[in-house]
């Protein structure tokens, strides 16, 4: 029997921390597995980790600016990926979450009839629109592999079958062997002896109109954190920039900005890390994993739970690719 050819969309790093184990893994079996893996081409050629051999690179312009650049870059993905279904055709497409991109990678796949394994449907995050797209993408999607028993019963809601609760991917990472402090440390330019307050905030993109509002409640949280402050550069979200513009002038000092790490120094950061604050997945997701304190900005995240497995997902997910019938989901 041949393997199966599975399509793996990554478009940046909110999703190539959940997709890379899997991708090694399926490397790994090339007997079941034949990994087609669609990047977008400024991701590539930034992802700071070595990335598998990709199959096709997909060009998405830059959102971040103002709902029509988001409307446009939306549009013209969808347009993109379309372009590589009709040359590449995988048996399965693997889709994770709730980006537009994703969103965008899962409406080109529908006339190609392709079948849809959807990762992390089910979950809620009322203050963005990711909610609404993520919805979009698991009601397309044939087969769902998702984080804790709670998201499968809001899918079986929806009127979905063929779920999987298999946790979540993101945090088989944590196995590998991790940074100390002090390495962290010297890579980062971080000072050993104070506390280190992780900044990861995005637009609750749901309220666009508010973001200056949403920047000055980080600036309270932030003024109430004593610590040297390490500022992630936000998503291409509806008025990034202005959380950019707010950002540069508070590097003055000791303050630091990362737009993206190596997998295993993001890790070590966070399990060294005083408190992380903001609105990113990672406040409900690694944070309740390695008991990191939080403190939660705007609504963007909320409704979302913080139950996401045991760090064993990886092989739950590859057997659900393996064995699942494609005949009985086309």
């Amino acid at each position: 029997m041949a393997p199966r050819k599975i399509g793996v969309i990554t478009v940046d790093r909110s999703d190539w921390g959940h997709l890379r184990l899997l991708c090694e893994a399926m490397l790994c079996d090339p007997l079941h597995f034949d990994l087609q893996l669609f990047a977008r081409e400024n991701w590539w050629k930034q992802c700071p980790d070595p990335m598998p051999r990709v199959t096709e690179m997909i060009r998405v312009s830059e959102a971040g600016g103002s709902p029509r650049s988001v409307t446009a870059a939306l549009s013209a993905a969808v347009y993109a990926f379309g372009i590589k279904f009709d040359y590449r055709r995988p048996d399965i497409l693997v889709i994770l979450g709730d980006r537009f991109e994703m969103l965008a990678a899962t409406m080109a796949s529908l006339p190609f009839a392709i079948p849809i394994l959807h990762l992390h449907g089910g979950e809620l995050t009322a203050g963005a629109f990711d909610n609404q797209s993520r919805m979009a993408i698991s009601k397309m999607a044939h087969v769902h592999c998702v984080a804790n028993p709670h998201a499968a019963s809001v899918l079986t809601g929806m009127g979905e079958t063929n779920i999987f609760v298999t946790g979540c991917m993101a945090l088989d990472r944590f196995a590998q062997p991790l940074l100390s402090r002090y390495s962290t440390a010297s890579a980062l330019k971080l000072a050993v002896s104070v506390p280190w307050v992780v900044v990861m905030f995005h637009t609750a993109t749901l309220h666009w109109q508010s973001v200056d509002e949403q920047i000055e409640s980080l600036e309270h949280v932030l003024d109430e954190e004593l610590g040297q402050y390490i500022y992630f550069m936000p998503n291409q979200d509806t008025y990034a920039d202005r959380i950019r513009a707010f950002i540069v002038p508070r590097l003055e000092g000791s303050g630091r900005m990362v737009d993206v790490l190596p997998d295993r120094l993001y890790c070590s950061l966070l399990k060294h890390a005083a408190v992380l604050v903001g609105n990113s997945s990672a406040l409900k997701i690694e944070a309740p994993f390695l008991g990191l304190r939080t403190r939660e900005v705007t609504d963007r995240q909320f409704g979302r739970g913080t139950f996401y497995g045991d760090g064993h997902s990886v092989p739950r997910v590859l057997k659900v690719l393996q064995t699942m019938s494609l005949e009985a989901i086309k």
